[in-house]
């Protein structure tokens, strides 16, 4: 499987045979970490809250991953949406939860499909925030907390407040270039 990841200032492309994915390659042991998966804008700006309050209470580093997938007609190199893009939203997303980007990890994963990715460039037993969304017929975040705690990561789903819909904080940019992009190769079975 390969995934693209970038993180801060490093980009590495992560080839594992035996399907292990560990971001950006350092040898150094990684710190106790709380991480937010980012699912909605809205849910995932109420999740970094929460967990900026629980990184603080626990001494923790808070870490917030993107994960973004690429249909399989795109190579990873070459997007259909520019990366300067998805790190200006990734930062909005950062701005309107009021942390301080010095305060906080950010991970943009570039993959074919979040529900494999995710789990598997996470440390075990990792420590998760998901902002789920407080609308019956909308949940992005309820089919990758159920697939985060089978691969054994402990996960605190967070309910974020209702909104409008045209309210909310959308990225206008992302929306019109995926909506003119053409059609997308869909999972099978998803």
């Amino acid at each position: 499987m390969n995934v693209l990841c970038r993180t801060a200032n490093r980009v590495g492309v992560l080839r594992h045979s035996d399907g292990n994915l560990g971001c950006c390659s350092d040898s150094e042991p990684t710190p106790f970490r709380v991480t937010v998966v980012h699912t909605s804008t809205e849910g995932t700006i109420t999740a970094l809250r929460t967990a900026a309050e629980l990184a603080t209470g626990l001494g923790a580093e808070l870490a917030l991953l993107w994960a973004e997938e690429i249909p399989y007609q795109y190579r990873l190199h070459d997007l259909p949406v520019p990366i300067e893009i998805l790190e200006r939203q990734l930062e909005r997303v950062v701005y309107l939860s009021g942390i301080r980007e010095s305060q906080i990890l950010t991970q943009l994963l570039l993959c074919r499909d979040k529900y494999t990715a995710i789990p598997h460039s996470l440390s075990s037993h990792s420590l998760v925030v998901i902002g789920k969304s407080a609308a019956w017929w909308w949940r992005p975040g309820k089919k990758l907390e159920k697939i985060l705690r089978e691969a054994g990561h402990q996960v605190v789903p967070v309910v974020a407040p209702r909104t409008s819909l045209f309210r909310g904080h959308w990225n206008w940019q992302i929306v019109l270039i995926r909506l003119f992009m053409g059609p997308t190769v869909r999972r099978v079975g998803a």
